[in-house]
Parts: structure tokens; C-alpha cells; sequence
């Protein structure tokens, strides 16, 4: 989401979906940050490159421009922030690990305004 975010910067076309992505881009720059932390702390090593899925998407959404580049991005923000808040849902309940429970909790709240803002500005553009 945030390399997405950051193509976002630089092809979207509407304010709406550029303040999005700058907001994308801080908020996730920072929890991230956060995940290192708490992984570098017990011995777990993150990906260091996002998967060949996420790429793909990143770089069929970059070829678009425009009105299309917009609703390409909104439309996969709205997929993604609805597949992390149940994620986070499931970890905050069910998650083994007392420290990653209580951050999916602690950021489960910020996810769930992001998908709120998403889908405001993604049915505004249909």
C-alpha cells in the first residue's frame, strides 16, 4: 500500500484520491515501522520486498492514468484495507503473541477509518 500510495502521489488525478495516498503514505510508513520493531525484537524476519501478487497489481495500477489510474487505486485500497481490517480483527482476537495481539488492536482502529475513507471517495467515483 504504500509503494502503491506513492505511485498515487504521482498519477492521480483527483485532490481527493492525492490527500488519500498522502495519508496512505504516512499512516502505513509508520505502523510498518512499528511491525519492524516489534518483529526485530523477536527474532522474526519481515519480507524485505512486497510479493509477486502485490507487484503485479502495483504494476498494472501504475500503467493507468487519469480518472482510470484513480479508480483502479480506490478500488484496490477498499480490497486491501478490507482484507487487513479482517486480518487484524482475527489477530487482535485469536493472535498467539500478547505484543502483536495488543498492536492489531491498537491498530485496527486506524484500518478500519482508512476502509471507511476509501469507500467514501471510491463510490463517488462511480
Amino acid at each position: 500500500e504504500i509503494e502503491l500510495s506513492k505511485i498515487a502521489l504521482k498519477n492521480a488525478s483527483a485532490k481527493g484520491v492525492k490527500d488519500f495516498a498522502k495519508i496512505m503514505v504516512k499512516d502505513h510508513t509508520a505502523a510498518a515501522g512499528e511491525l519492524t520493531d516489534a518483529a526485530a525484537k523477536k527474532g522474526i524476519a519481515l519480507p524485505e520486498k512486497m510479493s509477486d501478487k502485490s507487484q503485479k497489481i502495483c504494476d498494472d495500477i501504475s500503467k493507468k492514468s487519469g480518472a482510470d489510474f484513480d479508480k483502479a487505486y480506490m478500488a484496490q485500497m477498499v480490497s486491501d484495507h478490507s482484507d487487513a481490517v479482517s486480518a487484524f480483527e482475527s489477530e487482535a482476537k485469536n493472535g498467539n503473541d500478547a505484543d502483536l495481539k495488543a498492536w492489531a488492536g491498537k491498530t485496527l482502529p486506524t484500518i478500519m477509518h482508512h476502509l471507511d475513507m476509501a469507500k467514501a471517495i471510491n463510490d463517488k467515483m462511480k
